[in-house]
């Protein structure tokens, strides 16, 4: 299936905007509680390792709730084409 970029790019936003008004932040809490091995590709989930870092202080969650997380997506959604 083919998406034109810019509808692409609108449609990622729209999805990690959904993202955080339903709690995702609340879902990786929930994540950790998991002690699951760190080098499990669970733990490498677009966005996981993002929010550990806002839960750590290492960022804000204006930094990881725009530009960054559309960016990764993105590129993994172009990228499979």
């Amino acid at each position: 299936i083919k998406i034109p970029k810019e509808e692409l790019l609108k449609k990622i936003s729209t999805r990690t905007e959904s993202m955080f008004k339903n709690k995702c932040i609340e879902e990786v809490k929930k994540f950790n509680t998991l002690k699951l091995n760190k080098l499990l590709s669970a733990n490498k989930l677009i966005g996981v390792q993002e929010i550990n870092s806002y839960l750590k202080g290492s960022i804000t969650l204006k930094a990881i709730s725009g530009i960054d997380i559309f960016s990764m997506f993105s590129k993994k959604e172009l990228g499979s084409r």
